[in-house]
């Protein structure tokens, strides 16, 4: 009778040492599905930054605004790299305020101009503006 009892035992021990190594699997894998998650969520909730670029036609002319950036200091300033018909147009800086641009690059760098109302400045001061 004792031996029936010990083999019940020992079944009953291995069995249970079968469970507790799934359960320990289970476990694992339930924690990397977490981990993965988790990493997913945070990877799509980074913002990215915007890689399209702002075309529109002026005058028979194809604009398209690459970079813009905001002055930190200066609110109404704007920093813009623009391209003109495919042509690389120098980094210029434009005072939404007093309506003027300067050209940061170039011949006419630091020389403040008035811009127009159907220009890149006009077209930009709106833009940012809404």
């Amino acid at each position: 009778m004792y031996e029936k009892q010990a083999i019940l035992l020992e079944a009953i021990d291995s069995y249970g040492e079968v469970y507790r190594a799934k359960s320990i699997s289970m476990r694992r894998f339930l924690a990397a599905l977490m981990l993965l998650l988790l990493i997913a969520l945070i990877l799509t909730s980074l913002p990215t930054p915007a890689q399209a670029r702002s075309c529109y036609p002026s005058r028979g002319h194809e604009i398209c605004l690459e970079r813009i950036q905001r002055s930190a200091k200066y609110h109404w300033q704007y920093k813009v790299k623009a391209t003109v018909d495919g042509q690389a147009q120098p980094l210029t800086q434009y005072n939404c305020r007093d309506r003027l641009k300067t050209p940061l690059e170039g011949a006419n760098k630091g020389v403040p101009i008035q811009f127009s109302a159907e220009g890149v400045g006009d077209r930009i001061c709106k833009l940012v503006n809404r």
